[in-house]
């Protein structure tokens, strides 16, 4: 009878604890399932688009030649930031919305990028010798004449952020880009820095 009782329990017990284990590996799949979905969130949108990995597909939006130039200006041979920062290639406006209209000259690229890619990355920052600035720039991002991102109020005391734009489906890119100052005072150039498409 007591030894009928003791496996009665014993059975119980490894019940108890099949059904615990069996708990704790859903618990445990489940967290590594989210840490998965994070880290392929941060590599695909929060990543420095300097520190991109120029593989599976990805490329440097300068590489590429726009269909249609206005005025912004590629930087292809490095730029710095206010912190000390590098880059190899930017994208810069200096113009601004007031003289661009005054002197009927469009600020803006338009590339190309035939539905190929979905996701843009970039970083927003002020170069080094525009430090000390109380002018402001900002910049517009398009897709097919839709607009995917805006910023406005670039000022000197912006640090460099990254930023991460959903391009799918996207054929026409148009960055358009506005600084501002003129020659009586010191201006600010608004930048994308390592302009990356990723497929």
């Amino acid at each position: 009878m007591i030894a009928g009782k003791n496996r009665q329990n014993q059975k119980t017990e490894e019940r108890s604890m099949k059904n615990g284990m069996a708990s704790l590996v859903k618990t445990v799949m489940m967290r590594a399932a989210a840490l998965v979905l994070c880290a392929a969130c941060f590599l695909g949108c929060a990543e420095s688009a300097e520190a991109a990995v120029f593989s599976g597909g990805s490329v440097d939006l300068l590489t590429l030649e726009p269909y249609y130039e206005g005025t912004v200006t590629m930087e292809l041979n490095g730029i710095e930031d206010t912190l000390g920062n590098r880059y190899a290639s930017a994208l810069r406006g200096f113009m601004s919305p007031g003289d661009a209209e005054r002197f009927d000259m469009d600020c803006f690229d338009i590339w190309d990028i035939g539905r190929a890619y979905r996701t843009l990355t970039a970083t927003v920052m002020v170069r080094r010798r525009d430090r000390g600035s109380k002018c402001e720039g900002s910049f517009r991002i398009y897709g097919d004449g839709r607009l995917l991102y805006a910023e406005d109020g670039i000022g000197s005391m912006t640090k460099p952020y990254v930023i991460c734009v959903d391009i799918t489906g996207v054929t026409d890119l148009k960055i358009e880009m506005y600084g501002n100052g003129n020659s009586g005072t010191h201006g600010i150039n608004s930048v994308l820095a390592g302009i990356t498409l990723h497929p």
